[in-house]
């Protein structure tokens, strides 16, 4: 199957300081990546890097990979096209991406390169707003500024821009973060069934595990820039391979208590007894975890370059003692 996104040993700088360092991640077309980690784990900058949109002060090795053309090359006029009908972005807030002053059909249709008339751009708004929900009442919406809409829906609006160009692979960062549960079943739903329809692939930054269960089939772990589990979601979710994945997991109510009683009730405190590590050596979650050996203070852990790794000495037995 070919590949939809490849990044390759991807390490960005800000300041001199490594922030996203050395990740590899592969995408088949149709599949759905869910990228997760606490805040500052390099999700954003990641997938900012997908979109060629690293900020100015960053310098970036490594390569991205979209649809066999080089992102992180490409001239801003190549890079906007790529966007606009190749790869898109549903945004955290909608009003990142609606312009207030004009109405939502109108937006919708200006948003692809493609030469439509009037008549067809009308029929195929209204198509894709039924798909993201407004099932019945798409002709009103088209009609509506953005400020006559709700929060909920503004960013169902947002998906609709998203999808208008039939992107090959869809970013969705953090899309239900101000929603509420109702609205955001709905909003990962509609993105579900776009890529059902269409084949494309999906990568969902979020913080909302369920949301991970629902739509990725496969889930990316970060910790502090670095890629520390990837694999498919239902055996990552449920016998991780990581120790971070497991304490995450564990929070979020996952694993049923038994990664921490196995350890013998150890918590994820620091270990004043290991040193700290340096950025691209040794192991970042040495410091925090609860089952570091002596080994994980002298040499760097294995790196995960395809699904079904994680980037620990002892990843067997983390997911022994994860398993129910």
């Amino acid at each position: 199957m070919s590949k939809s996104l490849v990044i390759s040993d991807l390490t960005i700088r800000i300041g001199g300081q490594e922030v996203v360092s050395q990740i590899t991640l592969e995408l088949e077309s149709g599949r759905r990546l869910g990228i997760i980690g606490e805040s500052g784990s390099g999700k954003s900058l990641t997938v900012r890097s997908i979109l060629g949109d690293i900020p100015r002060y960053a310098t970036t090795e490594g390569k991205v990979v979209v649809q066999d053309r080089s992102v992180l090359e490409l001239q801003n006029s190549d890079l906007l096209s790529l966007r606009r009908n190749t790869l898109s972005l549903v945004p955290q807030t909608p009003s990142a991406t609606l312009d207030p002053s004009m109405k939502i059909g109108r937006q919708i249709a200006l948003a692809s390169d493609a030469a439509l008339t009037k008549v067809v751009a009308s029929d195929g708004v209204a198509k894709i707003l039924r798909l993201v929900g407004f099932e019945g009442n798409e002709l009103e919406i088209m009609n509506r500024y953005p400020h006559q809409l709700s929060g909920g829906q503004q960013q169902r609006v947002a998906v609709a821009l998203a999808l208008w160009s039939n992107p090959r692979v869809l970013i969705a960062d953090e899309p239900t973060s101000s929603l509420d549960s109702i609205l955001a079943r709905d909003i990962v739903e509609a993105i579900k069934r776009y890529s059902d329809s269409s084949g494309a692939s999906v990568v969902l930054v979020t913080h909302n595990l369920h949301e991970v269960i629902r739509l990725c089939s496969e889930v990316a772990i970060l910790y502090r820039g670095h890629l520390v589990e990837h694999g498919i979601t239902e055996t990552v979710f449920r016998e991780p391979m990581h120790p971070y994945s497991a304490t995450l997991l564990q929070a979020y109510g996952y694993l049923n208590g038994k990664y921490i009683s196995r350890i013998g009730g150890a918590t994820v405190t620091p270990n004043d007894s290991l040193p700290t590590p340096t950025p691209k050596a040794l192991c970042p979650y040495l410091n925090d975890c609860p089952i570091a050996k002596k080994l994980c203070s002298t040499t760097p852990p294995p790196r995960v370059t395809k699904p079904g790794q994680a980037a620990c000495h002892f990843a067997l037995e983390v997911r022994r003692l994860s398993k129910n």
